[in-house]
């Protein structure tokens, strides 16, 4: 579902700045059941397509340039969920990871994935 949600936004049916078809329209017209629409919206969240806010819907986010951040060489890179304070620092919607780039058990820096890219040196 997340692939064909994918599909409609770059495909223009949601343009930047529009609220997507509320849960239980998608949940109509897909045939599948409430969950099955949250792990979607997670997973556009996750790729920085969407944000969702209680009450008023999934919007499409606008489009925007990621900021290049440089990975030092051996360093190591993986992403997790953020804590309650990453999220508040870097004001992430529910469901948006960080990006933590490593050097040896050093953490060398957390980004938030929907705002940066990881580029090797």
């Amino acid at each position: 579902m997340a692939d064909h949600l994918r599909g409609r936004i770059a495909a223009g049916d949601w343009p930047a700045g529009a609220l997507i078809s509320p849960t239980l329209r998608l949940m109509d017209e897909y045939g599948v059941g409430a969950a099955t629409v949250r792990r979607a919206v997670r997973a556009l969240q996750a790729d920085g397509l969407v944000d969702y806010q209680h009450g008023i819907g999934i919007r499409v986010r606008e489009p925007g340039t990621l900021r290049q951040v440089p990975v030092p060489r051996g360093c190591r890179t993986r992403a997790r969920m953020p804590t309650a304070e990453e999220r508040a620092e870097f004001g992430l919607a529910d469901g948006v990871p960080v990006l933590v780039v490593m050097a040896g058990d050093l953490v060398k820096g957390v980004y938030p994935s929907d705002q940066v890219e990881l580029v090797s040196r």
